[in-house]
Parts: C-alpha cells; structure tokens; sequence
C-alpha cells in the first residue's frame, strides 16, 4: 500500500496559478487549472508517495501531466453520392453530376 501525503493550498496568485505545498515532506508545486493546465514543480518533496489535496469540493488525486493525445481522423469520404442516393437526389428533382456536385452549375 503506498503512503499518501496531504498538500494544502497555500497561496493563489494574480495569473489564478494556484501555489500547494505538503508539510510532509515539503513538496511544492504551482498549479495552473484548465483551460491553460499547468503543473509546475518547485520542490520535489518525497516523489515515491501519493500526493492529494482538494479546495471547495475538489481533490486532486495525482499530479501527472501528459500529452494530449492525437485525435484520430476520419476517413476521407467516397467521391460523389452512392447509386441509391443518386436515385434519390434524381427522383426529388436535385440535378447531380458525380464528379462536380449538384447541378454542376446548369440551369435545371
């Protein structure tokens, strides 16, 4: 079971960064919130326990920040409509040329 040291909030500063400090081990770290996260160091502390904290309902459970991960992207969609909708888009009177999109300019 791994040992867990309690961080107080110790100051806020002008820019919202808040400053947390463990009176454990003395850790102490500057935490900048979303949308601009941050999580800046100042005294490492004991790093083989697990740091927690909380203000106003909020615990902060860990401290690790990573990358955000790579969103994939779809795949690049079929040129033209399928023949279904090639039907479809004729029977309700939509002119569609497969290779230049509705009406592909002309008068219908």
């Amino acid at each position: 079971m791994s040992t867990t040291h309690e961080m107080q909030l110790v100051n806020t500063l002008a820019s919202g960064a808040e400053e947390w400090f463990c009176p454990s081990c003395r850790r102490r770290i500057l935490m900048q919130w979303p949308p601009r996260y941050e999580l800046v160091v100042l005294e490492r502390g004991d790093e083989s326990v697990t740091h927690t904290g909380g203000k106003g309902g909020l615990s902060i459970v860990r401290t690790d920040v990573t990358a955000t991960p790579t969103v994939p992207q779809p795949s690049a969609m079929p040129s033209g409509p399928r023949p279904e909708d090639s039907r479809w888009l004729r029977e309700i009177g939509i002119a569609w040329d497969d290779e230049a999109g509705p009406d592909s300019g002309s008068a219908a």
